[in-house]
């Protein structure tokens, strides 16, 4: 069965004068997937944060380190003190899909920030979710079948047996699972 992962992988703060965010050496940071197995990423999340009462212009993009591949690139423009967590949050999740991370292979991020004002600090921090298997779900014996249909679909309030629980948006994704399953049985 895939278990699911969670990270954060960077927290950096930089002054917001224009200038990408590098380390000493001169290079951006780089995360690094020492799990010895390839994963696959579910989910990123990003927040900005920014010296109280500042204004500021941000760009943030985090790529796969082997080939460049884009994961997650996000703008934002921050005008005064934000009243909501979202309001200067962003968060892509790659479900049903991922990035896949080859052992050895990592994240990087490219950050800068436009700040108005003389001293601002910006901070950006970055959250990964991921799966040690691409599928999340255990694959059932054909004989569990009608078991594990009749109990997918109490969860999800599909219609089963006569029987129809309420829930507020049922997934599509598992009325297919089950109409599709149901001569296999």
């Amino acid at each position: 069965m895939a278990e699911l992962f969670s990270e954060q992988i960077f927290n950096v703060l930089y002054p917001a004068n224009n200038q990408p965010y590098r380390l000493a050496t001169g290079k951006p940071p780089i995360w690094y997937n020492k799990t010895g197995n390839q994963i696959y990423l579910r989910r990123i999340q990003v927040f900005f944060g920014l010296t109280k009462d500042g204004i500021a212009d941000y760009i943030a993009t985090v790529r796969r380190n082997n080939d460049g591949t884009i994961v997650l690139s996000r703008g934002i423009d921050r005008y005064d003190n934000p009243n909501s967590l979202h309001a200067c949050n962003a968060v892509d999740d790659f479900g049903p899909h991922w990035f896949t991370i080859g052992p050895g292979d990592g994240l990087w991020i490219d950050t800068s920030a436009n700040g108005f004002g003389a001293s601002l600090m910006a901070q950006v921090w970055v959250i990964i979710m991921w799966s040690n298997q691409h599928w999340l779900f255990q694959v059932l014996p054909k004989q569990r079948w009608g078991y594990a249909r009749q109990r997918v679909a109490q969860l999800s309030g599909i219609y089963y047996s006569g029987i129809t629980l309420p829930v507020k948006y049922p997934p599509a994704h598992l009325t297919e699972l089950l109409q599709g399953r149901r001569n296999q049985q």
